[in-house]
């Protein structure tokens, strides 16, 4: 029986092992490892740090629509376009402040603001103009913050 139990436990081991080694990434020495940490922050308590700023274009056609800031931050970086952090405040009907339960009936503009440590033309192509005064607008109560960190 516990022979039976030990060789249970050996296929199991190697089985893991294999997964493991198949399941690995083979990068090349000279590719970067970019990873992004998400946390939702208050925008009011924002203090935006030195750097370049580019905010996205909402216009009538995109000002409604809920856009999703992690597929274009991925598109930044594999077109090699190297940001820092980025800011998302989603459009919304409803404004409420933190702390209450009531809720204000006004529509709330959608803000996506890019921070870069230099200046980048290319941005423009993916819907960003540079700013000096980097913003979230009204009620910015519940902002997504992404910061990239390249490993």
């Amino acid at each position: 029986m516990l022979q039976k139990s030990l060789l249970k436990l050996l296929l199991l081991l190697l089985l893991g092992v294999f997964i493991a080694s198949s399941c690995s990434t083979k990068r090349k020495a000279t590719e970067r490892k970019v990873s992004v940490c998400l946390n939702t922050v208050d925008g009011s308590e924002i203090i935006f740090p030195d750097g370049k700023y580019y905010a996205f274009r909402f216009d009538e056609t995109t000002i409604s629509i809920v856009i999703e800031p992690e597929t274009v931050l991925k598109s930044l970086t594999e077109a090699g376009i190297h940001w820092e952090e980025a800011w998302y405040k989603a459009p919304a009907r409803m404004c409420v402040p933190p702390g209450s339960e009531i809720g204000m009936m006004v529509i709330v503009e959608p803000a996506f603001v890019v921070r870069t440590a230099g200046k980048v033309e290319s941005i423009a192509a993916y819907g960003f103009i540079e700013t000096q005064e980097p913003g979230l607008g009204e009620c910015a109560f519940v902002v997504q913050h992404f910061v990239q960190t390249i490993e």
